[in-house]
């Protein structure tokens, strides 16, 4: 979170320069009101200032006329400084890339304009970036939120909504939901990698998902249904071990006998190809005795039949 708290985009500055002036009045007011309430109750207390020397009065035209000019222009001020940092994040360049994000239940999938699709995201330094988010319109409402980039946009589910960034400083920043989405939200994470633009190029023009090489003897860091399982948000709600998260851990699922409830009715069905294939694509026709219905989106149009084949292969080598 710390890292880029300093603003590292093109934008950044206008936003910083805003919230100072926004935060300097605040203070100034506070510290004047504050003040001035400490030394009227001072000077004029019960001790020094008895009742009947008080005078009531009614009007003041001078003080009256200073009190509503002078809140005007800071408030003017503070509009200004607001305005002009809102047009710096609004207007999107012509000469950008395009990257399509969506937001879901509880992850966030980047896709780029030669198909790649991975859940963090990858750009390259000093590049106009215009983002197109989205959600499902069976999801709700998401706030994707860089903090480093000094920018919000809300996520509401069926719309399409525009922000853009351009990164100067290469590293890694975080990526946020700003709108509480559920009980998978405090996990709905990524990062956002900001490359020099020749290891963007080489990742860009290769068929990796991550530009960074992970060394491990592990088999399952290496299956494509490990990579689909993470690039459309699985891991939010289902762990690869047996522990329970918001559904089921996935280890040894595979085989197994699972008492579901369908229309009401509890049953005893098989874990089979079949049955997690219509748990992919119809996920709340059967339920898993103990877990809540209405949790987990459809991913039918999302995954292709290729790809439900590829991902439960890998449940079966868990």
């Amino acid at each position: 979170m710390l890292n880029g708290i300093e603003g590292v985009s093109t934008a950044s500055g206008s936003v910083n320069i805003a919230m100072y002036v926004v935060y300097g009045i605040s203070i100034g007011v506070f510290s004047l009101v504050i003040g001035t309430m400490f030394y009227f109750a001072y000077k004029y207390s019960n001790k020094r200032y008895p009742r009947n020397k008080i005078k009531n009065i009614e009007h003041n035209t001078p003080l009256e006329v200073v009190w509503t000019i002078i809140p005007l222009i800071l408030v003017m001020i503070m509009f200004y400084y607001g305005f002009s940092s809102l047009k710096a994040l609004r207007t999107i360049p012509k000469n950008n890339m395009e990257v399509q994000v969506t937001g879901q239940m509880w992850s966030w999938k980047h896709k780029y304009p030669n198909g790649k699709i991975t859940t963090d995201l990858y750009v390259p330094v000093g590049k106009n970036i215009k983002l197109d988010l989205t959600a499902p319109k069976n999801d709700v409402i998401h706030s994707y939120y860089i903090p480093a980039f000094r920018f919000k946009q809300d996520v509401v589910p069926g719309y399409t909504y525009y922000a853009w960034f351009n990164a100067t400083k290469k590293g890694v920043y975080d990526i946020e939901c700003a709108e509480y989405c559920g009980i998978g939200h405090s996990a709905m994470l990524a990062k956002v990698y900001v490359l020099s633009q020749a290891d963007f190029d080489a990742w860009y023009n290769s068929d990796k998902k991550t530009p960074f090489s992970k060394k491990s003897n592990s088999k399952l860091t290496e299956h494509p249904g490990l990579t689909l399982i993470k690039n459309n948000g699985c891991t939010s709600c289902h762990s690869l071990g047996t522990n329970v998260l918001v559904g089921p851990g996935f280890k040894g699922i595979y085989g197994h006998k699972v008492k579901v409830k369908e229309g009401g009715t509890l049953k005893e069905v098989l874990v089979d190809d079949a049955y997690l294939k219509e748990s992919i694509v119809e996920p709340n026709k059967k339920i898993v005795d103990g877990f809540s219905g209405g949790m987990m989106n459809s991913y039918k149009g999302v995954l292709s039949d290729d790809d439900i084949k590829v991902l439960i292969k890998y449940l079966k080598s868990l």
